[in-house]
């Protein structure tokens, strides 16, 4: 059997065990693995790194390689990196008094507004449900109010859709 190491290093003629293999990171991911796990994430193979990234785990125990998910070429991945980080703000961040850090509502709300032009409108709708949850309830709605008037504005239904759901 090999280890994830190996499998990593090895020539694989059959990227399905390269796929297998990461698949099962979901059950076996800790810290530690961060550059295995980028080296995965860097593959040219836009199925390899999906297989990858759904083996992060969904808490901030991998927010840096969540948040390079951002910028990935595959709209997939992009997405998920949405929702992953839109959804690892607890309740208590959210509060206008909480202190800054890479997981509390406000600053992940900064990294996702550039999304809000992002090419797929797959990530666009997503990003539209994703900041009216962050800004929920916040006295400083006014930011989330322009992003998401400005993504009713797009050609996209879907994108309407989650932007009118998020405001109302």
């Amino acid at each position: 059997m090999l280890t994830l190491d190996e499998l990593f290093a090895h020539e694989d003629p059959w990227p399905i065990a390269l796929e297998a293999g990461l698949s099962s990171l979901g059950e076996v991911y800790r810290p530690g693995l961060e550059d295995l796990m980028r080296q995965a994430l860097s593959d040219p193979d836009a199925s390899l790194r999906r297989e990858a990234f759904s083996g992060l785990p969904g808490d901030s125990g991998a927010l840096e390689l969540v948040i390079e998910g951002l910028r990935d070429p595959d709209e997939w991945i992009r997405r998920e990196a949405v929702i992953r980080l839109g959804w690892s703000a607890t309740r208590e961040d959210a509060r206008d008094d909480a202190p800054e850090g890479p997981s509390t509502a406000r600053s992940i709300a900064h990294l996702l507004i550039p999304l809000v032009k992002d090419p797929s409108p797959v990530v666009r709708s997503t990003i539209g449900q994703v900041i009216g949850r962050l800004y929920a309830g916040r006295d400083d709605q006014e930011e989330a109010v322009h992003i998401l008037l400005g993504l009713l504005a797009e050609d996209d239904p879907q994108t309407r859709a989650r932007a009118a759901q998020a405001i109302a």
